[in-house]
């Protein structure tokens, strides 16, 4: 199962914008809910930030991205961010406007970003598991 969401139940801090779906808003619950079907729940997808691909594994092994808009994204130095320790998670640096072919499968989960008009593309692949 994929959740898509369009405000982040992740929290963010700095360096990430700080909206998010707060814990006595819906997100102790959602992350609950995720916990009672984590096999089941791969992936939550989120948009909202317009800063191309990044995200988060740190709730058993669902994989949580903010995806890129197809209007503008924003370089807020995610990348910097991640190289010295300032930010965890992970960020696929492009940012042109573009959007996101998925392919789940086989323990695996592959996002292409593809900027909008262009050939060229990044990749994240996340994986878990063969049991799951």
């Amino acid at each position: 199962m994929v959740i898509c969401c369009h405000v982040p139940i992740h929290s963010n801090r700095h360096p990430d914008r700080g909206w998010y779906v707060k814990p006595d808003e819906g997100q102790n619950a959602f992350y609950q809910l995720q916990s009672r079907f984590r096999d089941c729940i791969l992936a939550g997808f989120h948009g909202h930030f317009h800063n191309g691909i990044r995200g988060w594994q740190d709730h058993r092994g669902m994989v949580e991205s903010l995806m890129p808009s197809v209007c503008y994204n924003q370089n807020r130095g995610l990348a910097g961010h991640l190289a010295d320790g300032t930010a965890s998670g992970f960020f696929v640096d492009e940012l042109r406007p573009g959007f996101v072919v998925a392919a789940l499968g086989a323990g695996r989960l592959t996002l292409h970003y593809k900027p909008l008009g262009q050939s060229q593309q990044s990749e994240f692949v996340a994986k878990w598991p063969a049991n799951r």
